[in-house]
């Protein structure tokens, strides 16, 4: 009788050494990700989207003087010879 009340106090023990770990990791966690977020957002550049923009104008859509768009081309052949399939 006692040595099984004994091993659920242990077992008991145990369950909320465990916990407690597992609260303090998520704990941990959360402080992390609310620092990473806080740095991230304060070394934003202001011109990386107009950047993004003017690049994906000038090689990917075409804007810019191109002959055709690369969201046109279908094969590396039709590439290369001009032709859009």
């Amino acid at each position: 009788m006692f040595l099984k009340h004994m091993f659920i106090i242990l077992f008991s023990r145990f369950k909320e050494m465990k916990m407690n770990a597992i609260i303090k990791e998520v704990a941990l966690y959360v402080f992390f990700v609310a620092c990473l977020c806080i740095v991230s957002y304060s070394h934003r550049d202001p011109t990386s989207f107009a950047f993004r923009e003017t690049m994906y104008n000038s090689f990917v859509a075409g804007v810019h003087g191109g002959k055709k768009n690369f969201l046109s081309v279908r094969s590396a052949g039709a590439l290369s010879s001009g032709t859009v399939t």
